[in-house]
């Protein structure tokens, strides 16, 4: 997993909890439910930590999620991942040669907490954009592109960015801390709907509601984000009434469901997919890999194995993005096809139904990491081995370590293939899965369309221009496919029957959410 996979869920709850924060919500169903008034609290949870959580560099999700109520975002993100107003009210772009000038207006009502005579400014904005970079916080392959940030005055910014604008004005949506009281004050002090009032590792983190906070008030008086280790005994805090809300896998999720407990997906999905050593003399082929792209039904890993809830996917894009193009949509499965793509490729079956190429064997291995939250992943790998089966190409699923996975991402050997999660943020998926020096490109496919594509796609400066990419790339994956991608799909979201907000659908409470004063 990516640094920045930690943002994934954190961003997507951090969306949801400001809905909680200061914001109206519909109309009250009918017949009535409780509403967030007859609470005064509400309680998540983080791992056990012996200092309180960094907002610039979280160590999980859980931190994350914590953070995302005391910090405001610079700006925020859309559904579809296209850009709302937050801290920065508004911004425009010109373009000086290769380079595209961004300029941020910043609102002049923040204030952080505890302290009036500390407003937000563009010092703020400029101090916290250049700690991130370079540094090993989560947010800092968001910012690889930014060439500089200064001050223009108290409330604009001026960033100079060498490419790909349309993906960096997204990478935006971090929090922004204030440079007099970052390193000065003990507990982190943001802008955000609730600040620290103290913090014990025994006992985590105790919120109050900000009374001066910029968008209003938050119903709950108070926030806490109890120390517990591991999502297995979150679980059974959450079925015992501990913690308010958390994220789990479907099936867990599914479980919990009830009279009391609610469920929903966060909009900010993942993609699965497989991913190939390209120094591999068998998934190294490009035939091989066509014919494996070609010959799964991923409708029926989306049943099986996430219970619906997911949608088969070739590209990095979910049809909500606004990205998303048609031609992101994968194959429909045909056996006839990828046999055919073997045998052009110089394979030969076997009596037995296996293929061999020069006396060489179709078989390779999957590796999949074993982990007790996503039990869904390796299920999801062995689907692909029976599928595969049909048609003679033999997998083996090697279920791996969390070490050696890290081991394999850094050495980039001793795998064939990979099935992995990518998270999709605001950050440059694409780079990622494809460029050349990309780490889930193991050892350098490169084609040429591809990159040409790659390069229009970074150099984008509008949401057409970036389409335009999109396409393009998606045409050079079709023919080269450089991995097999299998599905999106979403973390799952339990909570109180209480909170009622939460059970808005997204695209209702989103122009709620930016009707800020």
């Amino acid at each position: 997993m990516r640094p920045h996979d930690i943002k994934r869920i954190a961003a997507a709850l951090a969306c949801l909890m400001l809905v909680a924060c200061g914001v109206s919500t519909s109309p009250t169903p009918d017949p009535p439910m409780p509403t967030p008034s007859v609470r005064d609290s509400i309680a998540l949870y983080m791992p056990t930590t012996p200092v309180a959580p960094d907002p610039l560099f979280p160590k999980n999700p859980q931190e994350q999620q914590a953070m995302s109520l005391v910090f405001d975002n610079l700006i925020d993100l859309k559904e579809d991942r296209s850009v709302a107003p937050s801290l920065c009210r508004s911004y425009t772009v010109t373009h000086d040669g290769q380079q595209s000038i961004l300029t941020l207006t910043l609102r002049e009502d923040v204030t952080f907490h505890a302290h009036p005579e500390a407003k937000l400014t563009a010092k703020d904005v400029v101090f916290t954009l250049e700690k991130i970079k370079g540094s090993d916080s989560p947010y800092a392959t968001m910012l690889v592109s930014m060439h500089a940030v200064t001050e223009v005055d108290a409330n604009t910014v001026r960033i100079v960015v060498n490419s790909n604008l349309h993906t960096f004005i997204r990478a935006l949506c971090l929090p922004i801390v204030s440079q007099m009281l970052y390193e000065q004050t003990p507990l982190p002090c943001g802008t955000g709907a609730y600040r620290i009032t103290s913090f014990l590792p025994t006992q985590g983190l105790v919120m109050a509601r900000n009374e001066n906070w910029w968008q209003g008030q938050a119903p709950y008086a108070f926030a806490n984000v109890l120390p517990i280790e591991g999502q297995a005994t979150a679980l059974t805090s959450f079925a015992a009434g501990a913690i308010d809300a958390m994220t789990s896998d479907l099936r867990r999720a599914n479980g919990l469901v009830g009279a009391h407990n609610m469920m929903r997906q966060l909009p900010l999905p993942q993609f699965s997919c497989l991913v190939p050593n390209f120094a591999d003399p068998i998934v190294g082929r490009r035939a091989v890999r066509a014919a494996v792209n070609v010959a799964l039904s991923r409708e029926r890993i989306v049943t099986r194995i996430y219970v619906g809830r997911g949608r088969a996917a070739l590209m990095p894009y979910a049809p909500l993005d606004e990205l998303y193009d048609i031609a992101c949509e994968p194959p429909q499965p045909n056996l006839a096809t990828a046999q055919q793509l073997l045998i052009d490729d110089g394979w030969v079956r076997q009596e037995d139904g296996t293929w061999k190429r020069d006396g060489v064997p179709l078989a390779f291995t999957i590796g999949v990491v074993d982990e007790l939250n996503h039990p869904e992943r390796a299920e999801a790998a062995q689907d692909i081995a029976d599928q595969l089966a049909q048609i003679g190409i033999q997998v083996t699923v090697n279920h791996l370590t969390a070490a050696q996975y890290a081991a394999i991402q850094a050495k980039e050997r001793d795998f064939q293939m990979i099935y992995a999660d990518i998270g999709l943020t605001n950050t440059c998926e694409l780079d990622f899965l494809l460029n050349p020096s990309g780490r889930a490109n193991f050892y350098g496919y490169n084609s040429e369309a591809m990159l040409t594509a790659l390069r229009a796609f970074r150099n984008s400066q509008d949401l057409a221009q970036a389409k335009a990419a999109v396409r393009d790339i998606a045409a050079a994956y079709a023919t080269d496919v450089p991995l097999i991608g299998i599905l999106t799909h979403a973390q799952t979201l339990v909570y109180r029957s209480d909170l009622t907000w939460l059970a808005q659908p997204y695209g209702e409470f989103w122009p709620q959410l930016l009707g800020k004063k």
